[in-house]
């Protein structure tokens, strides 16, 4: 399975190639507009996403786009604000979870498990 981990900051991304990499296929980017096309060409299993990015869009916004071509992607959303409010901030742009960070590998590894193993027709 191929997941997508976009941050902006490289050391987050060498941490979650690092934590993933034995169970999964990994590719990294450093910005949503990046994740928006490769996701285009390459669809992943499942997105690993930033909230909020230094420049240009954010995870927010990309959220938005990739849900009218891909509505059911996990999309999981990394943020430094681990308020009730903002994790529901989250779900309501379209995430599908939410992993505060600092985060460990095994909350990054049980959501993906979460999520990759659910399909709509489940629900």
């Amino acid at each position: 399975m191929k997941i997508l981990a976009v941050d902006d900051d490289p050391f987050l991304r060498r941490l979650l190639y690092f934590f993933l990499k034995d169970q999964y296929e990994v590719v990294t980017l450093a910005s949503a507009e990046e994740a928006i096309n490769y996701v285009r060409s390459n669809p992943p299993d499942a997105v690993i996403m930033d909230v909020g990015f230094g420049e240009g869009m954010d995870g927010d916004e990309a959220v938005l786009e990739l849900r009218r071509t891909h509505p059911h992607l996990p999309i999981i959303a990394l943020s430094g604000y681990v308020f009730k409010r903002h994790r529901e901030i989250c779900r309501d742009a379209g995430y599908t979870d939410f992993v505060p960070k600092p985060f460990s590998q095994e909350q990054i590894i049980a959501s993906l498990e979460k999520w990759l193993s659910y399909t709509p027709a489940r629900a």
